[in-house]
Formats: C-alpha cells, structure tokens, sequence
C-alpha cells in the first residue's frame, strides 16, 4: 500500500507541468468547478490566484493550472 502526500497550497505552488501531469487548461478547469473562464481569470488578474491556487504561465502564454488543483479548492 502506498500513501501519497496531502496536497498543499504550498506543493500546489511548487508544481511544474510535465507530460505525466499536464495539468488542466482555464476552461476544462472551470467546468470541473462549475463557473465560467471568465470568472477564474478576473479572479487571477486582481488578486494573483484563484482562491490560493496559481496556474503556471507557458511559452506560448496559456495558463495550465496544476492538476489537483479541483482537490485543493473542494477542501475549503
């Protein structure tokens, strides 16, 4: 039995995207929180995050936010 490490506002800061966990774009992310893109990136854009969590910027200039990050915000 394995047992994994309860995931953090902090592990979720330090996350890096990587082709084994790409991590969610803003629209699959906001529908699996049931709101609008829109929402989540007015959210970013005036206060840094979305209720703790940061998504990672690429090259190309998307945002890829980290993949438990449903985790982190269904917690409280």
């Amino acid at each position: 039995m394995t047992t994994t490490a309860p995931v953090t506002a902090t592990t979720a800061d330090e996350w890096t995207p990587t082709p084994a966990a790409p991590g969610w774009t803003t629209e699959d992310f906001a529908a699996a929180i049931n709101v609008k893109p829109s929402t989540i990136r007015v959210r970013l854009c005036r206060t840094g995050s979305y209720f703790g969590v940061r998504p990672r910027k690429l090259a190309n200039g998307r945002l890829v936010w980290p993949p438990h990050a449903v985790q982190i915000l269904s917690r409280g």
